[in-house]
This record gives C-alpha cells, structure tokens and sequence, in this order.
C-alpha cells in the first residue's frame, strides 16, 4: 500500500457539501434564492435563506443543524454571499449571474480559477494548521500544468490524492511537477495499490468532478483527462497568478486574525470569478473569429437558422457538442434554433404547411421581449415565444427562471399569446417545459413572482407542461 512518507504527509481538505450528487440543482436553486433575498442583514439574511433551503427536495423534514449546514457549506466552498463587517450579508456577482443566467460551466469555471490552501472554505482552525505547515497550493494550477507540460494522459483520484493533495513535497515544497509525476508512474508500472476508501480519496474526486463540471476535465471509468476542446482555458488557468496571500502576511496566526480575512477571502472569490468570465470571454470571441476566418477561406458557410422557404425549416446545427460550451450566446441561439425547428414540426404536423414560413427567430438587438415568432395553428394568432435554456451535465431539479423587466413588460401586454419556453439540455436529453401567459399564471397563483430587476419566476408542474422536443433528423 502506497503511503506519503511520514515527513512529508499532510492531509488538506475542505468544506464537502452533502447535496454532491445534485450540486447543479442545489447551486442553481440557491442562487436563485441568494439573489432574492438580495442585501439584507445577517441574521435576517440567514433565516430567509435557511428557510428558502428548507424548501428543496426533502429538506422539509431535516433538522435544524442539517439546514443551517447546508447554508454554511455552500456559503463556504462556493463563497455565494460576503457576511460583511457593518452587519449585513450580500450576494456575490457570480451567484447574481447564476441566478441570471443558470450558466452553471462559467460558475465552476470560476470555481477552479480562485480555488487553493489556505482558503476560507475551510474553518479557521483548518486554515492555522495548513498555515503552520507552511502549505501553500493551488490544486487546479498544478493539475493543468501537469496535463499541458509532462505529458500526463490521465490521472484517477488515488493518485491525486495520494501523491498530490496529501505531499507536502509539492503542497508546501512545490517540487517540480515532472518529479511528481514520474513518481505516478512508476507506481504504476510496479503496480503500487493505493488506500480509495471513501473517507480518504472524497476531497480529490471532488476536485475532479468539480473540473468536469466546468468543462476542463473529461471522466471516464474513473480516469480523468484533459478536455482538449478547452486546453486554451486550462492554460489560461495554469498561468494565472491569482493568489489570495493575505493569510501568509498575517506573521501572527491566530484565529482571531484569521477571521477577520474571511470577508477579504470570499471578496477575492469573486473578483477571481469576474476576471476568469472576461478572460474565458476573450477566449471564446477569439475562437469563434478564428471558425469564421477559416470558413471564410474555404467558402463554408453553414446556416444555423431555419430557412424561411415554407418546406426547408431543418436548423442546420443539430448538435449541442458543436457549440463552444463557454460560449452562452451560442448555446442560447442553439436553444432558440431548437424551438424555430421544434415550433416548425409542430405546426407542420397540424397540417399547417402554408403557416411555416411565419416563424421567425428575432435577433436580440431587436429587444423585442421574445426570441421566436411562431403561430397558433387554429387560429393564426401570433405565438411569442420567449426562450430560456440551460445546458448542464445531469438533468436541473430547480424550477426558476428570470425574466427581465422588458420580458416580463411584453408578457403582460401580450397575454395568451406569450409563452415561455423552458429548455433544459443536458447529457441525458432535452426537457421542454412550456408555461403559457405567465403573467396570468402569476395572478392565479399558479407560479410565484419575485421582482428582481424584472420577475423571478418559480414554477411547478401546475404551471405550464411538459411537451415533446420535435426534432428533425
């Protein structure tokens, strides 16, 4: 059993939510939640989001202490609100853009960028002991470095854990990652086993999931690569110099002074997720200049709308793993072709061929209040259809959406013609969930409205249907 000489060994951690298996739809929920409360006082601030919690899934029957768990850890490792020192609490930028957005890559990715030891994700008395053995580690700058620079094809979490997280040769003495990683392998030529209980090797996996979650890392049977189609992002990240060093300039460790760095620390954590966002957005323009160049040059042009011909209506981008996953304009133009194609079949499939040249997709300068222009088969009143999609590696739980204010203005003068379309992509398939004047909805108590720079809209099944995804092939 491979075992990190006693020298050298100590084990990092940190805050471990319990809700892993659904952090996507805990995180899009609580996001959502954080938003509305909006600044408020502390202890106001704690009771409104304990018992906004207390509200999802099962947790109506948990404890106190679960609740006011579940509050702290999310607080902690994903730094979604600053208890500041004048008495009140507020949301971070990244947990408004997620509620705005449900862009759950971009969060993660900002995850990864800011993520290190010390960190306050962790409880003071953690942070004084990993200040005391003088560890200082960003796991994620290591990670990418060690893929882009060694030639490391793949790593499980055993390995990570053992020989990265828990060494202090690399966490506090920070040998050369080539180092490091010849000695991975040559405890897999002598076939070296490892200790992969649970209560080990968690905190690494975790790490490892969190990656994939933000795109930069691909799982397969328990072996985790580099996702080329980001490498550029990973190497943005492995040569980031973002570090929060306030802990080490402390000199004095107590945990007095620790505390006072946690509203510094999670103000760090999202200046950390605004920078990522803009470089991940330059990333992403240059990428796509770099597509359109090179279409320019051999003259292929592929058409992402419907055509408007009555007959030819198929989109032309049929394929979610053709969009640039960091690119949130493109999957939302990819979820808007979806519902040009999806309302085309439909109304072809009421027998209305001659009515399928009316729909239109509006290009968002427009800001009409709506994404697509369809129409009613029966009575060839207009369809205005408003389009939110969220793409995400397992199906979201949470059932939120936002409207902005000029949305939810054209709903309410619109009526019955105005529609919500509710798109969920992820590895398992699409939903269509689609809830019809919801501005009626509201007043009928069939969906609860929080005003928020427009409307936060919470729904149920009660407040729209779910419908079949019409798609061509």
């Amino acid at each position: 059993m491979y075992q990190v000489p006693s020298e050298y060994f100590f084990r990092i951690h940190h805050v471990r939510p319990r809700f892993k298996n659904e952090v996507e739809s805990v995180l899009g929920y609580v996001a959502f939640s954080i938003a509305q409360i909006g600044k408020a006082e502390t202890s106001e601030f704690k009771v409104r989001l304990c018992n906004s919690i207390r509200q999802y899934g099962v947790n109506a029957v948990s404890t106190r202490k679960t609740i006011d768990n579940w509050r702290t850890e999310i607080g902690a490792l994903f730094g979604m609100y600053i208890e500041c020192a004048n008495g009140y609490t507020i949301p971070t930028q990244h947990t408004i853009d997620l509620a705005n957005t449900s862009n759950l890559q971009t969060f993660f990715t900002g995850f990864v960028y800011s993520f290190q030891y010390p960190g306050g994700h962790i409880k003071p008395k953690a942070i004084e002991e990993i200040l005391s053995a003088g560890v200082s580690f960003h796991p994620y700058r290591w990670l990418f470095n060690a893929f882009l620079k060694t030639g490391l094809s793949t790593i499980d979490r055993c390995e990570f854990c053992h020989c990265v997280l828990n060494d202090m040769r690399v966490t506090r003495d920070h040998e050369s990652i080539q180092t490091t990683i010849e000695r991975i392998m040559a405890n897999r030529h002598e076939c070296v086993p490892y200790n992969s209980e649970g209560d080990v090797v968690r905190y690494a996996m975790d790490l490892l999931d969190y990656a994939v979650l933000a795109g930069l890392l691909i799982e397969r049977n328990g072996l985790y690569s580099l996702n080329e189609h980001n490498r550029d992002i990973a190497e943005m990240i492995a040569t980031s110099g973002n570090y929060f060093d306030a802990y080490e300039r402390l000199g004095d460790y107590s945990l007095g002074n620790i505390r006072e760095l946690e509203s510094d620390w999670f103000s760090y954590v999202d200046r950390c997720y605004q920078d990522s966002k803009i470089k991940v957005e330059q990333i992403t323009a240059d990428r796509i200049a770099k597509r359109h160049n090179h279409s320019s040059q051999t003259g292929n042009h592929s058409d992402s709308g419907a055509q408007q011909n009555g007959r030819n209506y198929i989109v032309g981008e049929t394929d979610i793993t053709s969009i640039d996953e960091n690119d949130t304009a493109r999957i939302g133009e990819y979820g808007e072709n979806m519902i040009l194609q999806h309302e085309c079949l439909r109304v072809k499939g009421d027998g209305r061929d001659d009515l399928v040249h009316l729909i239109k997709r509006i290009p968002t300068h427009f800001a009409v209040g709506y994404d697509v222009k369809s129409i009613e088969t029966d009575t060839e009143d207009d369809r205005l259809i408003e389009v939110k999609t969220t793409k995400s590696k397992k199906p979201l739980m949470f059932k939120q959406i936002h409207l902005t204010t000029n949305e939810w203005r054209v709903a309410k003068s619109n009526g019955d013609k105005y529609c919500v379309y509710r798109l969920m992509i992820s590895e398992e398939g699409c939903r269509l969930f689609v809830i019809r004047n919801p501005v009626q909805k509201y007043k009928d108590d069939l969906i609860d409205g929080i005003p928020r720079d427009g409307m936060d809209i919470i729904f149920t099944e009660a407040s729209g249907e779910e419908v079949e995804l019409l798609c061509a092939h």
